[in-house]
Formats: structure tokens, C-alpha cells, sequence
């Protein structure tokens, strides 16, 4: 949210955001009817009002009212990106809706409209649950749904480095209930997918490396046929522990500084320079340099603690365009992200449009509408968007239309 939304947003809840953090269970009907009218009033004279927005959503759930609840919420999320806290909120009213495995399915969507606002662990973790729970033990279609889920997880957010364990672990217990309907005699070659989670999570710099590697020693020595640790196996978890003893100051700083953008982009720069390709100042072994996964999954973290820093998005953007250029379709949805976030910053709608453009050179334009015309405008570009960055953002076009013609 930009300065000047901020102060909008100030302005028009003053009769409301001395209530904001008093839980709502402490007043009466009327009070909160009353608390309503007021947030109503204040976003007919300010409609994209972030905390009225969000405060509307409160009072609408404390009162039950699902219907303008369910228009709140999509309101709301055609502005701004929500936060994970909401997100969980949603998917959980959606859910409880859900009377059967296929109307649970439905729910699917919400999560995957809440990675795609930002990248959680948390949002993560309950997509995972979701897939245990639709999930049918005897049926190797629902099994492939289910692991899909799970995989994923892993793919995006298994490299978080203090939280990435926990989706190692929730995959872990789910492999382990599929292992009990194959009763007390189970094969050898039915482990092996456990095994796999091992390895793969001893590949990845995490605080916790250490002990992983010893539930995986366990886990080896309960097999009749252990024979001891595989060699690559004790390779990766010895290049790890290197990766994590460089990342671990880093995450000291994380937690004790106030202002974590600065530590972030330090942080960034350090992964950026010590990447896969780059010839290390800690270490001439490849092994010891970091992936485009695990910088990946850096950036949105950074992005997920300081959303509105529009230096972590440029960072960001600055790194993929030059080291992962052929990933366009993943660079052109991060630039959709970012202006709904920072939608005041004319560099990153410039970045933006030149990105659209590529795309549009490689045949793979933007989805139309029968006519012709784009059939997703107000996702690509949010009304309340536009004002803010009008001036300085057509000045920059004129400029690079100079250039180019």
C-alpha cells in the first residue's frame, strides 16, 4: 500500500480502528452493527480503504452473514493481494461448506489464488491437510491427486529454510499412513518413496539439517537389510551443513533486526553471488552454491515479510531476467503480483509491459475475450492501480517509444 493510500486509508477508519484489535466477541449485536455501518459508510467516501476492507471481512464473519461475507472477500481480493491470515480464514468457511470429496475439490481454487497473492508455509501446510483429507488410501488416482499436492509443496517452498521441514514432515506422515493399509509385511520397494523424502530434504540448507540427518539413520538401521548410509547421501548432507552454516547469520539477523528489507537484500545479494554458475568466494565445489530453488524460495520470503519494498521486487526482477530469462510465464505473473502490491511504482509497470510484450512475441499472448478484447483487465491491472502511477509511468513510455521507434 502506497503513502498516499495509507493516509486514505487512516483517514477513513478513524471511526473505526480504535476497535481493531478489540476482539469483537466483547461487544454487543448492536455495537457491531453499528462498527459495520461506520466501515460502510467510510468505504463509499474511500472504496479502496485497506483496513476497512479488511475490517468489513472481520465483521461480516463475526456476524455470520455469508453471503456479503463471500462479496466481501472477492471485493476486496480484485484490489489487493490478501494475507495469508485471510486466505486461511476463507479456505476454512469454504470447506466446511464442502459436504462431500467432490465439493471439497472445488475448494482447491482458493488455495492456489492464495499462493499465487504470496508464497506461505502456512497456506502450504493446510493445502497439504486438504489433500490428506480428500484423499482415498485404496485408490492409486486419488493416491497421484494427493502425492501431486505434495510435491508441489515441496518444489515451491521445501527450501524454506526454518519452516521448509515441517512440509517434509506432514509428506513423511502421509506416506506412513498409506504404508498401513499394506498391513505388517511390507516390501522393501514400498519404502522407497519415504527414502526419497529423506534424500531429497538432505539436499536443502535448513536449521534443523543436523537432526533430519540422524531420523534418516534411524529410519535406515529399522531395515533388515541396512548396510549403512549411502555415500551421496552423506555427500549432499555435508554440502548442505556448508550452505547452512553460511546462510545461518543471515537468519540471526532476520530475527533481531527491525528493519528486515535491509537484512533481506543483503541476504539476496549474497545468494545471487554465490548462485550455480558463478564461481564462489567460499568454495570452488559446485555443490556448495545455490540453486534457483532455493534463491527462489529466498525472494519470497523476503517478499512475504515486506510486501510494499519495492527495492525486494526490483531485486527480484533484476535476478530473473537475467539469470532465468527462459522462465518468462513465471516473470510475467511476478510482475502481476508486484503491481498489485506496490501499484505506485512506474519502474515495475514499465517492467511489466516490456515483459507482456516478450510474451506476446514468443505467441503467447494474454487470454482474449470473444471480441477481442482482454477478458482479465481488472487482473492485470486493478482500477485503483492506475491514478498513482499515471504520470511518472507515461513519461517513461514516451521515453522508451522514442527509443524504440
Amino acid at each position: 500500500m502506497s503513502d498516499s493510500e495509507a493516509d486514505n486509508s487512516s483517514t477513513s477508519s478513524n471511526s473505526s480502528s480504535e476497535h481493531t484489535n478489540t476482539p469483537l466477541s466483547t461487544f454487543s449485536k448492536e455495537e457491531v452493527q453499528k462498527l459495520l455501518e461506520n466501515v460502510k459508510h467510510n468505504l463509499l467516501v474511500n472504496p479502496s480503504s485497506y483496513d476497512d476492507l479488511v475490517q468489513l471481512i472481520k465483521l461480516l464473519s463475526h456476524l455470520k452473514d455469508k453471503e456479503a461475507l463471500s462479496v466481501a472477500r472477492n471485493s476486496m481480493h480484485k484490489i489487493y493481494p490478501l494475507t495469508p491470515e485471510l486466505w486461511k480464514e476463507w479456505i476454512a468457511d469454504e470447506i466446511s461448506e464442502a459436504s462431500d470429496v467432490l465439493t471439497k475439490k472445488k475448494v482447491e481454487k482458493y488455495f492456489i489464488l492464495a499462493l499465487e497473492d504470496y508464497q506461505s508455509i502456512e497456506i502450504w501446510l493446510e493445502y497439504c491437510q486438504f489433500a490428506i483429507s480428500i484423499v482415498d488410501l485404496a485408490d492409486a488416482e486419488s493416491l497421484a491427486y494427493s502425492r501431486n499436492i505434495f510435491d508441489r509443496a515441496l518444489l515451491s517452498f521445501g527450501s524454506h529454510f526454518t519452516e521448509g521441514f515441517l512440509l517434509f514432515d506432514v509428506f513423511r506422515e502421509f506416506e506412513k499412513l498409506v504404508l498401513t493399509t499394506y498391513g505388517e509385511d511390507i516390501e522393501p520397494e514400498k519404502l522407497i518413496i519415504l527414502d526419497n523424502i529423506y534424500r531429497r530434504q538432505l539436499k536443502i540448507p535448513s536449521q534443523n539439517i543436523n537432526s533430519v540427518y540422524e531420523e534418516y539413520k534411524n529410519f535406515l538401521e529399522a531395515l533388515p537389510d541396512y548396510t549403512g548410509i549411502p555415500p551421496n547421501v552423506t555427500s549432499d548432507y555435508e554440502n548442505s551443513l556448508v550452505k547452512t552454516k553460511l546462510l545461518e547469520p543471515f537468519e540471526d539477523k532476520l530475527l533481531i533486526d527491525d528493519d528486515t528489507s535491509l537484512v533481506w537484500l543483503d541476504y539476496l545479494e549474497f545468494l545471487i553471488r554465490n548462485r550455480i554458475g558463478t564461481k564462489s568466494g567460499h568454495s570452488k565445489n559446485v555443490c556448495h552454491l545455490f540453486s534457483p530453488s532455493e534463491i527462489k524460495t529466498a525472494f519470497e520470503r523476503a517478499i512475504s515479510d515486506t510486501c510494499i519494498q519495492s527495492e525486494i521486487w526490483l531485486k527480484f526482477f533484476s535476478y530473473l531476467e537475467q539469470h532465468l530469462q527462459a522462465e518468462l510465464g513465471f516473470i510475467v505473473q511476478t510482475y502481476r503480483r508486484a503491481i498489485r502490491n506496490v501499484p505506485w511504482h512506474a519502474d515495475i509497470w514499465l517492467g511489466y509491459l516490456l515483459a507482456l510484450e516478450q510474451e506476446i512475441q514468443i505467441n503467447l499472448p494474454p487470454p482474449s475475450s470473444a471480441n477481442g478484447s482482454s477478458s482479465h483487465e481488472t487482473d492485470r491491472f486493478p482500477p485503483h492501480c492506475q491514478l498513482s502511477i499515471y504520470k511518472p509511468l507515461t513519461s517513461k513510455l514516451h521515453t522508451y517509444l522514442r527509443v524504440t521507434l
